[in-house]
């Protein structure tokens, strides 16, 4: 058994000239992770092989979601000892890092950045941003609807942002192919004090669900 590493997490985002290296060693990183659970397990060679690779990678382990499978891998070999559940766990974060459920699933986007518990969505007065491809609609009827209600959607990601939506099917042309620039740009200014929520797709049409009765001229063409 291999001992306990010691990472550096950083709390701030790494300098310009790092940009390119950290996006290799992220993607990097993301393709090692489908590879140990293409199988549908996590062995303990595995779980030596990410600790040794994310100590000899310290730009990767400090930041997102590098940073998150660095904390799990510390927990882990607290007490020097991996056990079953503990495997099991780091099984299922791999999954919500990469958005690989299973070794046959369509690519989907990363839960980890998602607010946990989510939180109301209220429509007036609040910014949106969507990012990723929707099941429920393209991204103009998801602008278009959120508008009806009273929101205001934006293209880019900033400190006044209200929510983050994040589509249900992954997108080729998201960094890392789970998660993109606007999700990293939300977790930075969540990092810095800002409070832009992200949730997903579903628990924002389930608040877009709750209004059609609500507000005159909302119950047609609704998903």
């Amino acid at each position: 058994m291999s001992e306990p590493k010691t990472y550096i997490l950083k709390t701030s985002p790494p300098l310009q000239g790092a940009n390119q290296t950290l996006d290799r060693e992220i993607s990097e990183m993301l393709g090692i992770c489908r590879g140990v659970i293409s199988d549908g397990i996590v062995n303990s060679d595995e779980v030596q092989f990410l600790d040794t690779w994310l100590t000899a990678h310290p730009l990767a382990a400090a930041s997102f979601p590098g940073s998150a499978v660095a904390a799990r891998l510390r927990r882990i070999y607290a007490d020097g000892v991996v056990t079953d559940d503990e495997r099991g766990d780091l099984l299922a974060l791999l999954q919500d890092a990469t958005g690989q459920e299973s070794p046959k699933a369509v690519l989907a986007p990363t839960k980890l950045p998602l607010d946990e518990p989510a939180p109301p969505i209220v429509f007036a007065g609040s910014r949106f941003c969507f990012t990723g491809k929707f099941v429920s609609g393209t991204r103009s009827w998801c602008e278009g609807e959120a508008a009806a209600r009273g929101g205001e959607c934006v293209s880019a990601v900033t400190g006044d942002l209200a929510f983050l939506v994040i589509g249900s099917v992954g997108s080729e042309q998201w960094a890392h192919s789970s998660f993109g620039r606007k999700i990293e740009k939300a977790i930075t200014l969540k990092r810095g004090g800002a409070s832009p929520a992200i949730v997903n797709e579903e628990h924002w049409i389930k608040a877009l669900h709750e209004t059609v009765d609500k507000l005159p001229g909302l119950g047609n063409g609704t998903a």
